[in-house]
């Protein structure tokens, strides 16, 4: 399904759209949202065009941050462009609760839940818009950018400054909050509506089915560069592997403690069963290097991934199809680093302390037990090479 969020603006209309993710160059219906000029959405019946899913593939990654479901950050939630770009966006699907330090938003804050969510950090910015779709507290300071969309009046001891223009269906949503409203545009009564933000449920991609389709040997490189597609099944302990460049196709990926896969360019990995890593789990191939992995199962890690090197973020990219779990409460060992983007929908992650993210995450849920520090390499939302070569 191809959706858009719609700026209920009637003077114009931002389309942000969010690919299917359909792993392949398969045609797929399009259903869209449009905007008529009231601001209300209209839904588009499928037209039957051809698309190339492809041209899609990495827009799920169009954001540094997306929860399919509830997001909690205890210490501070901040996100960055590497660019200097105003696209490290946060999309939260189900309620949003934050806390703890000063942070900013280098991007458009989307709370698409109608639950209620909290904001109680001292000193919150968000550079870009804020699009608010039910009740939202705040007990410390937030300061909007850019324009505010907001359905309910927002409640809590804390104050409120927009910058752009508000826009709500409450005729007047200042005097109706009990936090201090402060708005520096102007305040436009009109209802909006937000499409689903993440690629989740319904939506989200056959991904175990797309691995399955390529395992003739035609769609990948194993016999051409002489690899074994069970090369991985059973590694010892601190294991190092090095990848050919080209499309891998293999069974599993079985290793009890840390394993480093070291590349020689740009590799795919197409894992037809379960990856269960007892570590650390990281890509070395310097500013050359490429990984892209795809998991039909399910994914056990024991450890925050680093798929590649934290200034180039956008060379190591993960897509799994079914559960996942990940044991990040290794703050004790000092580990406190995420490199590298991550499509997981059925992954309730949780973070125990500190966390800096290289790259996007794209989760079921998010817990971060400390403070969460994002930099967003913009440059993975160009890539569509992961299901372009193949």
């Amino acid at each position: 399904m191809l959706l858009t969020l719609v700026s209920p603006m009637p003077a114009m209309a931002i389309a942000l759209t969010l690919g299917s993710l359909l792993m392949g160059c398969n045609q797929v219906d399009v259903v869209g949202l449009v905007a008529e000029d009231t601001g209300h959405v209209t839904p588009v019946m499928p037209n039957h065009s051809t698309i190339s899913t492809c041209d899609q593939v990495a827009q799920v990654f169009d954001q540094a941050l997306c929860s399919c479901g509830p997001a909690t950050v205890t210490a501070g939630l901040a996100t960055k462009s590497s660019d200097g770009m105003q696209t490290a966006h946060v999309k939260v699907a189900g309620a949003l609760n934050t806390s703890g330090m000063p942070g900013t938003i280098e991007g458009d804050l989307v709370l698409a839940s109608a639950n209620t969510s909290v904001m109680s950090g001292d000193d919150t910015k968000v550079k870009g818009d804020l699009w608010v779709v039910g009740e939202l507290g705040v007990d410390g300071v937030l300061s909007v950018e850019g324009d505010a969309y907001v359905a309910a009046p927002i409640f809590g001891s804390g104050s409120v400054t927009i910058k752009g223009d508000l826009q709500s269906p409450i005729a007047d949503l200042v005097m109706a909050s009990t936090a201090e409203v402060d708005v520096m545009g102007m305040s436009i009564t009109k209802s909006f509506s937000v499409a689903a933000p993440c690629v989740c449920g319904a939506q989200a991609p056959d991904i175990a089915g797309w691995v399955a389709d390529r395992s003739q040997t035609q769609n990948h490189d194993n016999a051409q560069l002489g690899f074994d597609q069970d090369s991985l099944s059973a590694l010892s302990d601190k294991a190092e592997v090095s990848l050919p460049a080209g499309t891998l196709w293999i069974s599993e990926v079985n290793a009890p403690g840390d394993l480093i896969l070291v590349l020689s360019g740009d590799t795919t990995l197409l894992v037809q069963g379960d990856m269960q890593v007892g570590g650390i789990l990281s890509a070395n191939g310097g500013p050359d290097g490429d990984l892209a992995i795809f998991v039909a199962g399910s994914v056990a890690l024991g450890g925050k991934p680093q798929l590649a090197d934290a200034p180039n973020a956008s060379h190591g990219r993960m897509y799994v199809g079914g559960p996942m779990s990940v044991d990040a409460k290794s703050s004790a060992k000092g580990q406190k680093q995420w490199v590298g983007s991550l499509y997981a929908p059925q992954l309730s992650l949780q973070l125990t302390g500190d966390t800096e993210v290289n790259g996007a995450l794209h989760v079921g849920e998010l817990t971060v037990l400390g403070k969460m520090h994002s930099t967003y390499d913009s440059a993975v939302a160009d890539i569509v090479e992961d299901c372009d070569a193949h």
